[in-house]
């Protein structure tokens, strides 16, 4: 079941039927005009705001993830097999991005519109022309990394892109000339003497969108935000939380992070300093996501606990 709901009031305006299986997935079109809903089992939805219509569904292999297109009423998503369907809504032509036999577990649209750059379960991670649906760059397993691809984020620039993945590190990759230029693993040092990682895993990656601080921002499932300058390739900070990292997003329009832990707490942190301005409590049980509101008055939440929950977060502009 998944549920739209209007954040001032909580009041549900909208309840998404027809799901067999637990809703991993759900986004907002880029106009608002809908909202796309996916289940385990590889059921999608796509329900039209204005009047709560269904205005298109179909069913798939076991369904990863979603992601819609930031310009065009255009929907990824991607598979266990690792092919990714690209659906025109609410027509619902589509074609297919190749996997490599692998699951895909992350994928993202670059700024262009044009190229998604698409992760697997195996470190491997291609960059795909949409319209003809060949791969410009691939980098196969040991190249970029050797284990599940977690997150990804592209730079406003269209060029640079970052994964981030279980085995420990984070890539910076030049997608139009497929090139690695950096290697970051922020984590396999000691924070204090005595203390070592439970887990290396890089469960969070995140540019700054504001080229007037080059920055990047890695959350680790040992607790460590990382903060990296990517114009000279080294680290600005480092920040060690008591609970691992599940994910991390930064304000579009001033150096803050947001990062969500396991242990139910949001972290706010000024990434010109590397300090935690405020937490935001209540959850009992990890956070499964965090959103930011369009005009970024709101914060919101989801978690383990089965609970859903909005901050407000003016007060740090």
């Amino acid at each position: 079941m998944a549920y739209v709901w209007e954040t001032l009031s909580g009041d549900i305006i909208l309840q998404c039927n027809g799901h067999k299986d637990s809703v991993t997935c759900v986004g907002f079109s880029f106009d608002g005009t809908y909202v796309a809903t996916g289940d385990m089992s590889g059921v999608i939805q796509v329900w039209k705001i204005a009047d709560k219509s269904l205005a298109w569904e179909t069913s798939i292999e076991d369904l990863e993830w979603l992601r819609w297109h930031h310009g065009a009423n255009v929907l990824l998503g991607g598979t266990i097999s690792g092919a990714v369907y690209l659906w025109r809504i609410p027509g619902g032509e589509f074609k297919v991005l190749p996997g490599n036999g692998k699951k895909t577990e992350h994928g993202i649209i670059l700024p262009d519109g044009r190229r998604a750059a698409i992760g697997y379960e195996d470190g491997s991670v291609k960059v795909f022309d949409m319209k003809t649906t060949t791969a410009l760059q691939y980098f196969p397993e040991g190249e970029a990394h050797s284990d599940s691809i977690t997150d990804m984020d592209c730079h406003q620039d269209n060029n640079l892109l970052i994964t981030g993945s279980t085995d420990g590190r984070a890539v910076i990759i030049k997608t139009q000339a497929g090139k690695i230029i950096s290697v970051i693993d922020p984590k396999h040092d000691r924070m204090d003497d005595g203390e070592e990682s439970f887990s290396k895993s890089v469960e969070a990656v995140g540019f700054y969108k504001d080229n007037s601080l080059p920055l990047a921002a890695i959350g680790s499932l040992d607790g460590i935000l990382s903060i990296w300058d990517i114009s000279k390739g080294i680290e600005r900070h480092k920040v060690k939380q008591e609970s691992g990292i599940t994910k991390l997003i930064w304000d579009k329009s001033n150096p803050i992070i947001y990062t969500a832990s396991l242990d139910g707490s949001i972290g706010v942190y000024d990434a010109r300093s590397g300090t935690l301005q405020n937490q935001f409590l209540g959850h009992t049980n990890g956070i499964l996501d965090i959103s930011l509101s369009a005009g970024r008055e709101f914060l919101l939440s989801t978690s383990y606990d089965s609970t859903a929950r909005i901050f407000s977060v003016k007060e740090y502009e």
